[in-house]
């Protein structure tokens, strides 16, 4: 009779091959125009873009948001696209939170009249509830993030394009509930923000645009302590003008921002400043490779930086990237050229799991139109297609910090509920290239008991279709099967290796799991063996035989014949012609079983 009972896995790992890289360049998009705004890698491995671009209606000129759901290798699970009632909406940021995720949006009129929108989404991306935050007559809505507390901490301009502009921050919680917040103005001039970043102990770095000493614009950064407090702010310099759109932090606390920065000999160059917690200026580099370059946003990977830029002329200009090191040497660089000779814009970067990164941002299609790009690398930044060296050098940099005089004092913010309107235009993903190597995984049937051996189908489940299986069982039997679903025997219970090797034209991944097999087979222990060599009974061979079980044996004199710590049926008998022997079995649970086992070697 057999007796299925389960299987349990204590212990699994997931390994890829130095190839197993997915890389991939796609195009979101509708029959209209889109642009990609933000974009971020899921912990289960999904990737999250947000875009903006016609709402599909009547009305031509309504803006809709748009959330991509993208699998690893960016194929589309779902997509919606919101706007408001007859007003317009653009999905500035995401950030992933329990259970779903977090959207800040801008929605009304962007030229004069925008409010900030936060949204709260399930992880299928539908809306659980939205906020309207007003805080003047114009607000733009900046960037977001996580504060130890758990709760946003939103970067809001106020007086957008209708004044001198502010900086705001508000802190909201995942209920809707705005906790306190904080404006933050210069005399008499703008105060553009680009991005916030936020430190381990809730303090919280801005940086972005502002009126120079003279008629250049200048950067700024700032420090606001855990209190919203304004600890430095300072002007980030240059001759001629300046402009600061990103910020990271290293584990040490440094702070780097990017941008770019205008030199009298090299036309535009990409700009990266270094400061030291306390505001202090560390180092400034321009980086340039002969056109126009400018440094829009970069990204924190491990011991290094990404950082993503376009380059070029006014009407043909391609992505760059480059990583650098935490002591600024070129790790590597190169360019995006799809789409040329079009206009292309990076508009976010985040390094990924693999050691890779992912990018979005504004790129035209071969029909003029723009779609929202999305580009996954591997670790060395490469892609499989539209990709040019590109090498930069690094003229002479001279950015000086002066004081910001910032102000900053309470005010006040409503909040109201508010509903979106999701379209019915979806976005389709188009395949520009791609290299998928497969993602090995397997489950297991339950055990079938067919007593003496025990087994047990091993069934594959791995990713990105592989057409190759190679599974190596080193205890099993077979020990090794290219089939895809294969079935294994055991001779006992115990802890067993599994080893699955799957491969397609594009790499191969390898997944090892060890497998309890805990079943009611009772042991049959042989009364008499032959091991004569005739392939038949030639070992002294113990059916279901656990692990770890402890051998002796002993000739008819009561001399040690044989011993084995972990037996695995191995013993051949070598004792002189037609014995008789004296066996003791030491089970793992400290159990003993003796008998007599007549050997016949003749």
């Amino acid at each position: 009779m057999q007796v299925r009972i389960s299987i349990l896995i204590v212990a699994a790992f997931l390994s890829f091959a130095a190839n197993a890289q997915i890389r991939f360049f796609k195009r979101c998009g509708t029959p209209l125009t889109e642009i990609g705004v933000s974009v971020r890698e899921l912990a289960d491995g999904r990737f999250l873009q947000t875009t903006s671009g016609s709402a599909g209606s009547s009305n031509p000129s309504l803006v809709a948001g748009g959330i991509n759901l993208l699998t690893a290798d960016g194929q589309m699970i779902d997509s919606r696209l919101y706007h408001l009632n007859n007003e317009s909406l653009i999905f500035i940021k995401t950030l992933e939170v329990q259970d779903g995720f977090v959207t800040l949006a801008s929605g009304g009129n962007f030229f004069n009249g925008s409010k900030t929108i936060v949204s709260f989404h399930s992880s299928n991306g539908s809306i659980l509830a939205s906020y309207r935050l007003t805080l003047s007559s114009a607000d733009m809505p900046i960037d977001m993030g996580l504060l130890p507390n758990g709760n946003l901490m939103i970067l809001v301009t106020s007086d957008y394009n209708i004044n001198y502009e502010m900086a705001n921050l508000i802190e909201f919680s995942m209920n809707g509930e705005l906790i306190r917040n904080k404006r933050f103005q210069l005399s008499a001039a703008e105060l553009n923000s680009t991005a916030l970043v936020i430190g381990n102990s809730g303090e919280i770095y801005l940086t972005g645009a502002c009126n120079g000493d003279i008629f250049f614009s200048d950067g700024f950064v700032m420090k606001v302590n855990e209190n919203l407090n304004l600890d430095w702010g300072f002007k980030v310099s240059s001759y001629y003008d300046d402009e600061l759109l990103d910020i990271a932090l290293d584990p040490s606390g440094q702070i780097t921002v990017c941008g770019s920065s205008y030199h009298v000999n090299y036309g535009w160059n990409g700009l990266l400043v270094k400061l030291d917690a306390s505001g202090n200026l560390l180092n400034d580099t321009y980086y340039h490779a002969g056109y126009d370059e400018k440094f829009r946003t970069l990204t924190r990977k491990a011991q290094s930086l990404i950082i993503a830029g376009d380059a070029g002329t006014f009407d043909d200009r391609n992505i760059v990237w480059l990583e650098i090191n935490d002591s600024e040497q070129i790790l590597g660089s190169s360019s995006f050229t799809w789409g040329n000779p079009y206009t292309n814009y990076p508009a976010d970067i985040q390094a990924t799991l693999d050691g890779g990164f992912v990018l979005t941002g504004d790129m035209t299609n071969a029909n003029g139109t723009r779609d929202a790009g999305v580009i996954k690398t591997d670790p060395s930044g490469e892609v499989p297609c539209w990709t040019e060296n590109w090498n930069f050098e690094n003229p002479d940099s001279s950015v000086a910090l002066k004081n910001l005089g910032v102000f900053n004092y309470e005010t006040s913010v409503i909040v109201e509920t508010i509903e979106l309107v999701e379209s019915n235009l979806k976005h389709v993903v188009f395949n520009e290239c791609e290299i998928v190597p497969p993602v090995a995984q397997f489950s297991n049937s339950e055990v079938v008991e067919n007593c003496p051996e025990i087994c047990v189908s091993l069934l594959d489940s791995s990713l990105y279709s592989p057409d190759n299986f190679q599974w190596v069982i080193p205890e099993g039997n077979p020990s090794y099967s290219t089939e895809m679903n294969p079935q294994i025997c055991f001779s006992g219970n115990g802890s067993y290796s599994i080893t699955l090797i799957v491969s397609n034209a594009f790499g191969s991944d390898t997944l090892s799991r060890i497998i309890k097999i805990d079943g009611d087979c009772p042991m049959v222990i042989p009364n008499v063996f032959t091991p004569n060599q005739d392939g038949v009974n030639d070992s002294f061979e113990i059916g279901s035989l656990p692990q770890n079980c402890r051998l002796f044996i002993y000739d008819r004199w009561g001399r040690l014949a044989f011993e084995s710590i972990n037996y695995k049926n191995e013993w051949m008998g070598e004792v002189e012609l037609s014995a008789v022997c004296f066996y003791v079995l030491e089970t793992p649970d400290g159990k003993f079983k003796k008998g007599n086992v007549l050997v016949l070697n003749d």
